[in-house]
């Protein structure tokens, strides 16, 4: 054996070692029985402790910060999803940077992560990786390499955002890794729906009245990725495989206080014909967003005040204490005056059955901590979750949050859903009639 040879077999001891312990996921690019090996043997032989299940139905298993101690070419990674198909490993999903999870780094920080990542895989698969037409996607540039083996594929994806040096922003670098003649082997920007028909046959029933959807499920960790979780999920149950980190890019996502409605929506209508989706909203929410919306808001919740013998708020108590606007919506009255205007719930209940019935997931942008739910969440804000379904005997949404395993199938009152609703948006595929 020459000393080459001699150095990958060194490299593939030591990486099996470090993997054993929790440490290294290196190992899994040399197991050329990864994509035959079922979900108890994948925990026994490499999970040790390191993974949990990220569904109720088992179909990803995810490690991620904080708590994740697994690494990659003894780099530390932001988090690692092993998908599995038919209870076999399927997809492994590394995460080495992004900036959600991690800490911004400099230009020069993130390049040398990147050429360090390139010259391991180099060795790794014994075989110089390829690299790709660049990708773009509403402003955004996604960056790729390929290695592969009869075995396995491996693409590294990465993207940077800022058009001056002093603008630069380091915003992900990935990898993905596939069985070798895989369909998902390769990129895939855009929705695979090829007819409505395909969407329809996925509505699922039950026998106490529910008719809903099946999403894969996205956890968005620690961070407020709250809509670019929820963005990746719809596009994911489409057939796209674009992570949630590429949406916080295009949304400008602040890990810690989220995305704007209004930014969110803009960058999907400039990315949504390349995704192959189309961006329709509905105007059927709860806005105050000027003088004349705030007045109106004024006068029917005291209207509904004085209905329910509640205390009744003026212009100037708003004013000496702004925050009394947050008691307001906890109150009773104002539950009281969002189901009287019939007309805008009417047209909230009618989008939810329109899209349901056409196997169309509802993008539902509401205000946490305002009713008892099923599991409360604690303080009170904005939050963007997935209208998966309702049912009309126990008068409910069907509804999922992006929280991983337990948060998939949740339930809510349709008129308690719609008095806590800010707005509703779909993304529908392009599909041929």
């Amino acid at each position: 054996m020459n000393k080459y040879g001699e150095k990958l077999v060194l490299l593939f001891i030591l990486a099996t070692a470090a993997m054993v312990n929790g440490a290294d996921l290196s190992a899994l690019l040399k197991d050329r029985e990864i994509f035959k090996t079922n979900s108890r043997t994948f925990i026994g032989k490499y999970a040790d402790g390191k993974f949990k299940w990220n569904d109720r139905d088992k179909t990803e298993m995810v490690s991620r910060q904080p708590g994740s101690s697994l690494k990659l070419f003894g780099m530390p990674t932001c988090s690692t999803i092993v998908r599995l198909t038919d209870n076999k490993v399927s997809a492994i999903d590394i995460s080495i940077y992004n900036r959600g999870d991690a800490r911004q780094i400099s230009q020069s920080d993130f390049y040398k992560i990147l050429a360090d990542v390139k010259q391991q895989l180099n060795v790794a698969y014994d075989v110089k990786g390829t690299g790709n037409p660049y990708k773009r996607l509403a402003g955004s540039k996604i960056f790729s390499m390929t290695w592969k083996t009869p075995e396995q594929t491996a693409m590294l994806e990465w993207s940077t955002s800022g058009r001056l040096r002093s603008e630069f922003k380091a915003e992900f670098i990935r990898l993905k890794i596939t069985a070798s003649g895989s369909s998902a082997a390769g990129p895939q920007l855009r929705s695979g729906i090829k007819s409505s028909e395909e969407l329809i046959k996925r509505i699922q029933r039950k026998p106490d009245g529910s008719i809903y959807l099946e999403l894969p499920m996205v956890d968005q960790g620690q961070k407020a990725y709250c809509a670019a979780s929820s963005v990746e999920r719809v596009l994911r149950y489409y057939g796209s495989d674009v992570s949630q980190h590429l949406i916080a890019e295009l949304f400008g996502t602040s890990s810690a206080a989220g995305s704007s409605p209004e930014k969110l929506l803009e960058a999907l209508k400039k990315a949504d014909v390349k995704l192959g989706v189309k961006v329709q909203t509905y105007d059927c929410g709860f806005e105050m967003n000027s003088y004349s919306q705030f007045k109106k808001f004024l006068r029917d919740y005291n209207k509904a005040a004085r209905k329910l013998k509640d205390r009744q708020i003026s212009e100037n108590d708003i004013r000496r204490n702004p925050r009394i606007i947050f008691n307001m919506m906890r109150s009773p009255a104002f539950v009281y005056m969002r189901k009287k205007n019939r007309g805008d719930f009417n047209k909230f209940q009618r989008a939810i059955h329109t899209n349901i019935n056409e196997g169309i997931p509802v993008f539902w942008g509401m205000i946490y901590g305002l009713m008892k739910e099923q599991q409360q969440v604690p303080g009170i804000g904005g939050h963007l979750r997935v209208i998966t379904g309702y049912n009309d005997r126990k008068k409910e949404i069907i509804y999922t949050d992006t929280w991983g395993a337990g948060h998939e199938f949740k339930s809510m009152k349709i008129e308690n859903a719609w008095a806590v609703t800010i707005g509703i948006f779909t993304l529908k595929p392009r599909t041929k009639r």
